[in-house]
């Protein structure tokens, strides 16, 4: 029995480290504190899905963000971006399957060395109870503290990453 919850549990726990950052999106952005990465799917809430990208879109550059959705929905990569409006680049989750959450969207902030920082579920309506750009500037100036003293517009400017 012990043996049996341990299994369980190894299987069914979310592991927060070692998550694969692309080396595409390291070379692109190397002073950036956090990677944002969309977990998301064709049969999501699509309007959760764009209310999200929304805002993934419109971030200043020193946010790095990529989409991951199933294998098969990449085959047409165009008709994902258009459908989402993502202008970030899209995997596969074939790299990323012991870090699938059971609920998507879901947005995963993860550190450079791979570390899972934070975790937002997206939902219908999140725009009510919960800022994502304000949300995310407040964690970003805790992990780089000139953040808030340059005093950097959170908003603006589509960086396409």
């Amino acid at each position: 029995m012990f043996l049996g919850s341990i299994i369980y549990k190894q299987q069914n726990t979310m592991v927060n480290h070692h998550f694969p950052v692309p080396e595409s999106l390291k070379k692109k952005s190397e002073d950036v504190p956090f990677y944002l990465f969309l977990f998301f799917s064709r049969n999501d809430c699509i309007p959760c899905v764009v209310e999200i990208v929304e805002i993934l879109n419109t971030l200043p550059s020193q946010f790095c963000s990529a989409g991951i959705a199933p294998i098969e929905e990449l085959k047409d990569k165009q008709e994902l971006k258009r459908l989402t409006g993502a202008s970030f680049p899209l995997y596969s989750y074939k790299k990323y399957k012991k870090y699938i959450p059971w609920h998507t969207p879901t947005l995963f902030g993860v550190s450079p060395s791979g570390k899972i920082i934070f975790v937002f579920p997206g939902i219908v309506g999140q725009s009510h109870y919960l800022d994502l750009k304000k949300s995310l500037a407040s964690i970003y100036g805790k992990l780089y503290p000139s953040f808030e003293r340059e005093n950097i517009p959170v908003g603006g400017g589509n960086s396409e990453k």
